[in-house]
């Protein structure tokens, strides 16, 4: 063991009452995440008509906000229709 009995029981019932007071503050930020997301779909079909107007012929690859994956935010050149 890393410390004594008593030491180690203060210490995991601090981290539980730390963990409680955090509670009020997570659901806000989650509730804001959702709000935002919504927004941001709303706007995705003129961010798309933009990109198609002054990005011709680059594809930006797409996150999907339902995985956990981070966003790729690469940007490649499509295949040429010529080949």
């Amino acid at each position: 063991q890393w410390l004594d009995y008593k030491t180690m029981l203060i210490i995991h019932i601090l981290c539980g009452e730390l963990m409680l007071i955090t509670i009020p503050f997570t659901v806000p930020s989650q509730q804001a995440m959702k709000k935002n997301s919504a927004k941001m779909q709303a706007l995705q079909p003129e961010l798309d008509k933009l990109k198609s107007q002054f990005l011709p012929g680059i594809f930006i690859e797409q996150h999907d906000p339902d995985t956990l994956d981070p966003p790729a935010g690469r940007a490649r050149r499509t295949p040429d229709k010529h080949q």
